[in-house]
């Protein structure tokens, strides 16, 4: 059916009107959600300065920004796998689930012995557990049973598999001199899996070699996830010159849930990806749409560093399931506070609905009930599940049938509880 002049010029009026921005009262949709992307990619020869980075040495390791790259030359006091000789991008702090790390450098100088270039995420230091939480130690090929070009390490030893699985330490891409070179890291989701894929590939002369780790979402270490992290490279000899830097995700921006916690929130002790609370309740509300930033540790004080992630995922509401740890290390009155910052944060950039799920029992402290009530009286407003009571065994502990096993995390059972009381009000 043809339509009237003057529906035609309504309908143009309307478009005229959203894409002026002039809705003459008129909400505009929100924006659809899409893949967050390039969310930081450091050119070095645009740097005036490392102001935005980090720097600590030993004393005997040299950092500088020279000739449009930053070179990192010397030979630390501890050569080998630590930490004490780094340089970490302060600008951007991160808990994601998916991501993409790259990093672009030409090696000038390398010996036969324990040197390379680490890199991958380190936590801001405010967790409790202060860590790397994970990195990649590219070096020579002749280093004994540590193989060739690549390594990974990580600060525990109960992960199965604790080396790259699908490409064993024997054949990888060997350092040249000037030639320049890439490192790719890629964090995905498979089943009950978290799988880390590491890539290094030789720009010069074309070449390149991949391995893979995988863990368990029933392994509560963590260790391999990002908890308030944000990117460093560290040095262990020689001389590498970096070019640069960049950070990319598939997880969503602007969306309807942003969900902010820690280790029960990413759903560590879950048999399977999909035995864990949020993955259940993606999967009940298919119109909906989550973006998770957690990680082990996590506390309302660092999801206050992630702001500008935050930002990024824009979402309209968000689920906060985070507390407990800031609680035992700091005590409630701290935590509240902290708590109160992030929440205050979120509502700046355009949050308008917020969804609680108090602090579970944890080891007998009444300082946890404390938590919970100031939630209660902080947002009485707003929707809080009280995970607590459910899950209390009347003395502060977690009842025995919601426990994982280690007296913190919540089993299957406990997260597909946690799931059907998000279902009903999201």
């Amino acid at each position: 059916m043809a339509r009237s002049k003057r529906e035609l010029r309504r309908l143009l009026l309307l478009n005229w009107m959203y894409e002026s921005g002039n809705s003459g009262g008129i909400t505009p949709p929100p924006p659809t959600p899409t893949p967050l992307g390039t969310i930081f990619d450091i050119d070095t020869s645009t740097l005036a300065n490392l102001d935005d980075f980090t720097i600590n040495i030993d004393g005997t390791t040299s950092v500088v920004l020279d000739g449009g790259v930053i070179k990192v030359s010397g030979v630390p006091a501890n050569p080998l796998f630590n930490l004490d000789n780094y340089i970490r991008f302060d600008n951007y702090t991160t808990g994601l689930e998916n991501y993409k790390l790259s990093m672009d450098f030409v090696i000038k100088t390398h010996s036969t012995g324990s040197e390379g270039t680490i890199f991958g995420f380190m936590n801001d230091d405010t967790t409790i557990n202060p860590r790397s939480d994970w990195y990649i130690f590219f070096r020579d090929s002749n280093s004994s049973a540590d193989g060739d070009g690549y390594r990974y390490f990580n600060g525990t030893t109960n992960l199965s598999p604790n080396t790259f699985g699908s490409d064993p330490l024997t054949t990888s891409v060997t350092p040249v001199i000037d030639d320049e070179y890439r490192m790719t890291l890629e964090r995905t989701s498979s089943g009950s899996e978290a799988v880390f894929t590491l890539t290094i590939e030789n720009l010069s002369n074309p070449e390149s070699n991949s391995g893979a780790l995988t863990y368990d979402y029933s392994n509560t270490a963590g260790q391999l996830d990002m908890s308030s992290s944000k990117f460093f490279i560290g040095h262990t000899g020689g001389e590498s010159w970096f070019s640069n830097f960049k950070l990319e995700s598939t997880d969503l921006k602007n969306v309807d849930y942003l969900v902010v916690g820690d280790s029960m929130t990413a759903g560590y002790c879950s048999t399977l990806l999909s035995d864990r609370w949020l993955d259940e309740v993606v999967a009940a509300n298919p119109l909906l749409t989550f973006t998770k930033s957690a990680g082990q540790g996590d506390k309302p004080s660092t999801a206050v560093s992630k702001n500008t992630e935050f930002t990024l995922i824009n979402p309209s509401k968000a689920i906060l399931f985070i507390g407990t740890n800031e609680v035992i290390s700091d005590g409630a009155a701290t935590a509240l506070s902290s708590y109160a910052t992030m929440y205050s944060n979120l509502q700046a950039i355009g949050v308008t609905e917020f969804i609680h799920i108090n602090a579970l029992p944890r080891g007998g402290a009444a300082s946890i009930d404390s938590f919970n009530s100031g939630l209660v009286s902080a947002y009485p407003s707003d929707i809080i599940i009280d995970a607590n009571t459910e899950m209390n065994d009347g003395s502060d502990f977690l009842d025995a049938i919601y426990d994982c096993g280690d007296g913190i995390h919540p089993n299957d059972l406990a997260q597909t509880w946690i799931s059907d009381e998000i279902n009903l009000v999201v």
